[in-house]
């Protein structure tokens, strides 16, 4: 398998994400080979909203057949395709990261996902992280998991609407 594997947070406009997909796809020429993306509760939904929608559809005519997207609950460990996660604290989906507690957990489990991708994934496949949604807690976690975890040939980028 060749490409790309994105790992993206994304806030309540999934609009970031299918920014990322074209710029990768037309401007950088790269195919997809996976795609993870983690959110709030509220921001899973609107982007499985996207996903299901003729937007979608439209957006893989520009840019190529994406990978199919994983049930909801999918493991992150499963692999390739396209996978939605909601962050949880203690067991609970976040709405909304507020508390330090919250922000403490997303950062664990956003530098655990990426020394694990980076185990994981053949050194062919460079990790392309986007920091570009949610909250500025979920945006520096992201950030500190790529300076601390993430292989030379990965890169972090951050789409601008």
């Amino acid at each position: 398998m060749s490409g790309v594997y994105v790992l993206s947070t994304v806030g309540e406009s999934p609009s970031v994400l299918s920014e990322l997909l074209w710029w990768l796809a037309i401007d950088q020429r790269q195919p997809i080979a996976g795609i993870e993306v983690w959110a709030t509760g509220r921001g899973a939904d609107g982007l499985r909203t996207l996903v299901a929608s003729s937007v979608w559809a439209d957006l893989q005519k520009a840019v190529g057949v994406l990978p199919t997207p994983q049930p909801a609950g999918a493991e992150a460990e499963a692999g390739y395709g396209f996978r939605i996660h909601r962050f949880r604290h203690e067991g609970v989906i976040l709405d909304d990261v507020r508390s330090e507690a919250e922000s403490a957990s997303v950062t664990a489990l956003l530098h655990d996902r990426v020394r694990t991708l980076r185990a994981d994934l053949s050194a062919r496949i460079p990790i392309v992280g986007c920091l570009a949604g949610g909250r500025k807690t979920v945006s520096t976690a992201l950030q500190t998991a790529f300076s601390l975890q993430a292989g030379e040939r990965d890169r972090l980028v951050h789409t601008v609407l």
